[in-house]
């Protein structure tokens, strides 16, 4: 009585869909290894094959061992679970499509559109992973444009991820003026514009006095005697009403009381 072949089958337990699935059979014996991928597929010959599924479910793969000397067979079965690729995707204040620009002090809803079982989630805020993992949080815009991925690998480790940017709007600029002034002379004032500046307003403060003016601006510097500085404040909004305030110190020099200039004398 011949004995049934034997063989050691290797087949994994679960794979992704479309990807290259590795399967293996080794025996001491003079046998003819076969693989039934049970996919509807044809039969592929060998010890070692490669099979891409191309549907996603629980197959029972079928490994023959054929002994080429005594015509003996044995067989194997092992199931696999053919994972889909996750499709993850949310939503910023309920919108999948969400273009509206918004200012650095706005807060937004990030919500999950779903969340699949035996998947495993990641959020990334400009490449920065947020630990621990929830599903719907609430985002401060603060600092500026928002980058929001969302990752998803299954058990199997069927990967994939959704980045969306959320647009802050915030305006900036630098004050150009000379840093201390003598008291009863003119401030020029001006200011190097640099993004989302729609509209812009000058507050000069000394002395209690509140003087807001537009640009370009002259400032007739003319405070009490003890002050010794005037605070400039730039405030800047965007097209989409979003403000920054930018501010300067400017030291005032008293002018000596009974100073003559030359042409004076």
């Amino acid at each position: 009585v011949n004995k049934i072949p034997s063989a050691n089958v290797s087949v994994p337990t679960e794979a992704c869909i479309n990807a290259p699935v590795p399967f293996s059979a080794t025996s001491s014996e003079n046998v003819q290894i076969s693989w039934d991928y049970g996919d509807g597929t044809q039969l592929e010959f060998g010890p070692k094959r490669s099979h891409r599924f191309v549907s996603s479910g629980r197959f029972t793969v079928t490994t023959t061992v054929l002994n080429k000397t005594t015509g003996c067979i044995n067989s194997y079965r092992n199931d696999i679970e053919i994972q889909d690729i996750p499709t993850p995707d949310f939503t910023i204040d309920g919108l999948l499509d969400f273009n509206t620009t918004l200012c650095d002090n706005d807060r937004v809803r990030i919500a999950m559109v779903n969340q699949d079982l035996g998947t495993t989630y990641n959020w990334y805020i400009n490449d920065v992973l947020q630990s621990p993992f929830i599903p719907n949080f609430n985002l401060s815009l603060l600092g500026g444009n928002k980058t929001i991925r969302l990752e998803a690998v299954t058990s199997a480790g069927c990967f994939a991820s959704i980045e969306k940017t959320i647009k802050v709007a915030i305006p900036t600029a630098k004050i150009e003026s000379v840093n201390e002034v003598c008291n009863r002379s003119d401030l020029a004032m001006k200011f190097t514009s640099g993004i989302n500046v729609d509209q812009f307003q000058w507050q000069i403060i000394g002395n209690g006095v509140d003087t807001r003016s537009t640009n370009p601006a002259v400032y007739p510097v003319n405070e009490p005697s003890g002050t010794n500085f005037l605070t400039l404040n730039l405030e800047l909004t965007t097209k989409e009403g979003c403000v920054n305030n930018i501010s300067k110190s400017i030291r005032v020099k008293q002018v000596l009381a009974g100073f003559f200039a030359p042409s004076e004398v």
